[in-house]
């Protein structure tokens, strides 16, 4: 099985799972620019499960959109564990969902305006009891990066919503 398909799995286990617990789906996207959102409504009856998506590729849309106080970048590089955090708990609040997900990161092959590393990704899942985030360093192009991204991401949510909330 390659990437896609394995993302395509991941994503039905998803939906499939979150419908039959009743969960909804808040979802945060910068770097992935949408393949989250795209894989997951992709499988039939995601509605009830996906409620919002954002593509926050900007800092000035991740405050403005997510609710993200200017101070956090101040202290903090935007592909950082405060802001992914942040992202996701600004996406969930929207809607008030029972999981959010959030990605940053550079997919590119070159630093960002910040000096972040080419491949350096942050990835988040909050509930209503909890929020992690993971760190990923991945090499290969954009598309690659954003896939192996994808791929982390949901093996972290669907583990979430297997333990529920």
């Amino acid at each position: 099985m390659n990437i896609i398909q394995n993302l395509q799995q991941l994503a039905l286990e998803i939906i499939t799972t979150a419908k039959e617990k009743g969960y909804t789906l808040s979802i945060a996207e910068s770097c992935t620019g949408g393949l989250i959102s795209h894989l997951l409504t992709n499988i039939d009856g995601s509605s009830s499960v996906v409620k919002v998506g954002v593509v926050s590729y900007s800092k000035q849309s991740k405050i403005e959109l997510l609710n993200i106080p200017e101070e956090i970048f101040s202290s903090n590089r935007v592909v950082s564990e405060q802001v992914v955090k942040s992202m996701a708990i600004g996406v969930k609040n929207i809607l008030n969902t029972d999981f959010a997900v959030a990605t940053t990161g550079v997919a590119g092959e070159v630093c960002d305006e910040e000096g972040t590393s080419p491949g350096t990704v942050w990835i988040s899942c909050a509930s209503k009891n909890s929020i992690t985030a993971k760190q990923f360093a991945f090499t290969g192009d954009r598309k690659t990066i954003k896939n192996l991204t994808a791929y982390q991401l949901f093996t972290v949510l669907l583990q979430q919503i297997n333990t529920g909330i």
